[in-house]
């Protein structure tokens, strides 16, 4: 793959892989799949930012869902290739991470990885305040609602790039976003929006493959909305 270029100058906040952790995330990958169950999967997790990764001869690869992965083909016995150590590869290219022994045995989305930029994390479960809500683009007591720019520390700029990059790929010619937030039943809740109604696709399925896009490039925890432009006009930003 070349050389690393360190987006972020160092790896994750000096963070480091060790053979020690690549070792122990190498014997449960041993574990046949039937047998991975919820302490197999939480302990997998937590190594793997730390494991040393052998990657595949082909490094970049695009996978069935039609996403491009860094594919890797194992754990590595040297200290070569880590996610901790190049989060910056990921983040700067719109890069996830397919792991691939003799099965397919994880995938990180550009939206997990993400999420451990922001988060130490690739999934988080609670405490986020993003709204568990459906896709149908309505926007209901507006009178509840604050509409701003999402900050940095929810949407950085290289996410920006990636998503606006892809908007316009699809026929989005000047892409947009808002952040709102919404007061429900005593919570404070946030919604992303972008300006990408289903009136810009030719039909619903080209409309939800557009959907499924946007949210590769998210935390799994983010929820958004796919607006008419016209709902907001004033209140979204360029992307």
């Amino acid at each position: 793959m070349g050389r690393t270029v360190h987006l972020f100058g160092q790896s994750f906040d000096g963070e480091k892989a060790s053979l020690e952790k690549t070792v122990q995330a190498k014997r449960l990958l041993e574990t046949p799949l039937s047998k991975r169950d919820q302490h197999w999967i939480k302990q997998f997790i937590h190594l793997l930012p730390f494991i040393y990764l052998d990657l595949d001869e082909n490094e970049v690869q695009l996978q069935d869902d039609g996403y491009p992965y860094i594919k890797a083909i194992g754990c590595s016995s040297s200290e070569s290739f880590s996610i901790v150590e190049n989060l910056d590869l990921f983040l700067e290219n719109g890069f996830g991470l397919f792991i691939e022994t003799k099965q397919v045995d994880w995938f990180l989305t550009f939206g997990d990885l993400l999420s451990y930029y922001l988060n130490k994390e690739f999934y988080v479960d609670e405490d986020h305040y993003f709204d568990d809500m459906d896709d149908s683009g309505q926007l209901e007591n507006e009178e509840d609602m604050l509409i701003g720019q999402p900050a940095e520390e929810i949407l950085p700029n290289f996410a920006r790039k990636h998503l606006r990059e892809f908007l316009k790929h699809v026929g989005i010619n000047n892409p947009k976003t808002a952040l709102l937030i919404q007061k429900q039943n005593g919570k404070v809740l946030k919604n992303l929006l972008f300006n990408c109604a289903p009136s810009n696709f030719t039909n619903q399925n080209e409309y939800q493959e557009v959907l499924k896009s946007i949210a590769w490039f998210l935390p799994k925890h983010y929820s958004f909305l796919a607006i008419d432009e016209k709902e907001l006009g004033n209140h979204l930003v360029s992307l």
